[in-house]
């Protein structure tokens, strides 16, 4: 298969256009990570509204072409309902990352009504395997150094996606036409405790888990908020990550399955395995 690099920058129009041209599907992964605490909420806005706005208007839909968008999870907010599926409702939690996907993701939403594109979203949960620097690569360097991963006694629930379930997903809905003008959580459909998410990398490494004191991490968040309002950057902690980190909720991915009939084929004891298997090959552990 030949494969074709095209340079570019998302929020440059030109350059997008360059990139796509003559492109049937598009999958749109792009975006300004929640792990660049430097980015203003104008950065986050250029690149996760804008950039999805420039691949939108770039797109020349033909018979049998697909737009699919990558969002996340938090844009259905912090924390979010019980029971969230993906029909539940985006929502505006003041966090500059999540808040610039749900604006992407609602402007891209009404670019396919307005020129008939033939769109799917899917709102990735935290996705971990090879190459995941958000949550692999990171927080196992965080561990190795001592760094506190957690919040409080880590009872907070997080919603796992092994990485090659997240690609069966796309590949799955990009073969099917019901998903058409459809959202779907990347989710492996599971609730895993932050103690045993980050617990399995500490294993891995031969090291403790260390943790902020809930109460100290609610102080930093109002702190932040302060400074964030003073400033406009975030301070060390932001009160959108005591949210995530702290919530219970398991997403309901109840969709994959009746309308995809997709399922995850990777456990997560078998996703952490080769997740393992990798490090050790790459010498990160």
């Amino acid at each position: 298969t030949r494969v074709e690099f095209v340079c570019g920058n998302i929020t440059d129009a030109v350059s997008v256009e360059r990139a796509v041209h003559e492109c049937d599907i598009i999958i749109h992964t792009a975006a300004q990570q929640p792990f660049a605490p430097l980015a203003s909420r104008a950065q986050f806005h250029a690149v996760n509204v804008g950039g999805t706005e420039n691949l939108l208007r770039a797109f020349k839909p033909t018979p049998g072409s697909r737009f699919l968008l990558l969002s996340t999870i938090n844009g259905h907010g912090l924390p979010p309902p019980r029971g969230t599926n993906a029909e539940s409702a985006l929502a505006y939690s003041g966090d500059r990352y999540s808040d610039s996907k749900v604006a992407g993701e609602r402007s891209a939403w009404r670019f396919a009504r307005e020129r008939d594109i033939p769109i799917t979203v899917i709102r990735p949960a935290c996705t971990f395997g090879p190459r995941s620097y958000a949550w692999t690569i990171q927080p196992l360097e965080r561990i190795r150094r001592g760094m506190p991963v957690m919040l409080g006694t880590g009872r907070g629930t997080c919603n796992p996606i092994y990485i090659d379930n997240l690609v069966d997903l796309i590949v799955t809905s990009l073969r099917r036409d019901v998903a058409i003008d459809q959202a779907f959580i990347g989710s492996d459909g599971i609730g895993v405790e932050w103690r045993d998410f980050f617990g399995c990398y500490a294993r891995m490494c031969g090291r403790s888990l260390r943790s902020i004191p809930m109460l100290v991490a609610q102080s930093l968040a109002r702190a932040s908020t302060l400074l964030e309002r003073v400033t406009g950057r975030p301070g060390p902690v932001a009160r959108s990550s005591v949210q995530f980190y702290s919530h219970r909720v398991t997403f309901n991915v109840e969709e994959n399955s009746r309308v995809l009939g997709h399922s995850p084929s990777v456990s997560f004891a078998e996703g952490m395995r080769r997740t393992e298997q990798w490090l050790r090959a790459g010498e990160l552990i």
